[in-house]
């Protein structure tokens, strides 16, 4: 159900009162077909202009909320004369606003669109992100600026020295003896290993409870060459929790999991592209660790370029995915449709691979590449991605 904070608007001049607030409360409900929407004092703020003269007491109220405005019209008692004059006098002021209009079956999916991109916008700005050491040194695209990161998606970002870290590593400590015994009979008696990366997952754990964090992304491949370890299991285990986890340090991939998440609460696969077929519209993508409740199978294999530690080796259903990535700049984005066909097993990838064959051309992950990594989601959810965005970026 997603809440509408609805403010409605008249004329004192309305000859009958009455029959504005009946035809009024009818096209609500003409609008509210599938019943997903509640009309009332909380949610996304939506100004429904129902007779022409309402403009006078929408600039007695606009100003106590933030913008963008939502404006909406119906095809009777000059509703529509008076959203425009409304919407000329916000875009004067230099103020965004969205008119709502016309069909009402797209008025509804419009008002279900924006509303959950309003939500999740609300989400983001209490959430809390991590960034455990530096990026990765070949991430030499990826910088975001923390401030815009704040003021734009409204997520606060918070620098965590990798060093704190390693001490928490150092205590031997394991969140539960229940992950020992779900992972240690498919490491092939490899137990110690298993341990350590259990290490690792409690480390990360207790960073994320004593600083109060979503989510985190770590400058991993640290790892390799002080514990001999990785943390693909723990980034798989905290992704199946919805606590975010981006490898290598890679804040932009990590912001784009984040949106994902707010905006859909379902689970994220973040990937290498391999090779890309233009003319077929397939890309290839592999990583060593993904969310394992994505996953029909998976089995506990090495981690892919040091042959060290555990790289989930995951089967991926052959479903409908969206693939999604946000600028580093924080100014543009890629978002995509398509379906997993089938999963690899090549040695000369990361271990979890997949094809995805895109709905639409894919020229432009070639022309302008988006970073190193993608975010996928099963599912269609481009429509509602490109509403958030255009909620935050215009």
């Amino acid at each position: 159900m997603v809440s509408i904070h609805l403010l409605q608007f008249n004329s004192t001049l309305s000859a009958s009162f009455d029959e504005v607030i009946k035809d009024s409360d009818a096209f609500l409900e003409r609008i509210n077909s599938k019943k997903e929407l509640s009309f009332g004092e909380d949610g996304m703020p939506v100004f429904f202009i129902r007779t022409g003269g309402s403009e006078e007491w929408f600039v007695k109220r606009y100003e106590e909320f933030s913008e963008p405005y939502f404006i909406l019209a119906q095809g009777e008692r000059n509703s529509l004369a008076a959203s425009l004059e409304i919407v000329s006098f916000l875009h004067q002021k230099g103020k965004k606003a969205i008119l709502l209009y016309g069909d009402e079956k797209k008025i509804e999916e419009e008002l279900l669109l924006y509303g959950k991109a309003y939500e999740a916008k609300e989400e983001l700005g209490k959430r809390r992100y991590g960034v455990i050491g530096t990026p990765s040194d070949w991430l030499i695209a990826s910088s975001v600026d923390y401030q815009k990161a704040k003021d734009l998606l409204g997520v606060t970002l918070v620098d965590v020295p990798i060093e704190e870290m390693y001490k928490r590593i150092d205590k031997h400590e394991i969140a539960s003896k229940d992950l020992v015994e779900k992972f240690s009979p498919l490491s092939k008696g490899r137990e110690e290993d298993v341990e350590v990366a259990l290490y690792i997952h409690k480390a990360i754990k207790d960073i994320l409870e004593e600083k109060t964090l979503d989510g985190f992304t770590l400058r991993c491949f640290s790892l390799l060459t002080k514990y001999k370890n990785t943390s693909c299991l723990a980034f798989a285990l905290f992704n199946e929790e919805r606590k975010i986890a981006a490898c290598e340090g890679d804040v932009p991939s990590m912001l784009s999991m984040a949106i994902l998440d707010a905006l859909t609460k379902e689970a994220i696969f973040m990937a290498n592209p391999a090779r890309i077929d233009l003319d077929k519209k397939e890309g290839t993508y592999a990583h060593c660790t993904c969310p394992l409740n994505m996953l029909s199978s998976y089995k506990l294999h090495t981690h892919f370029e040091s042959g060290l530690g555990f790289g989930i080796k995951g089967e991926f259903f052959e479903k409908e995915v969206t693939m999604f990535k946000i600028d580093p700049s924080l100014n543009s984005y890629v978002v995509k449709e398509g379906k997993i066909m089938n999963n690899l097993s090549e040695d000369n990838l990361c271990r979890s691979q997949i094809v995805v064959k895109f709905d639409e051309d894919i020229d432009d992950l070639i022309l302008d590449p988006h970073g190193n990594h993608m975010l996928f989601i099963y599912g269609h959810h481009k429509k509602l991605v490109e509403t958030y965005m255009k909620l935050i970026l215009g």
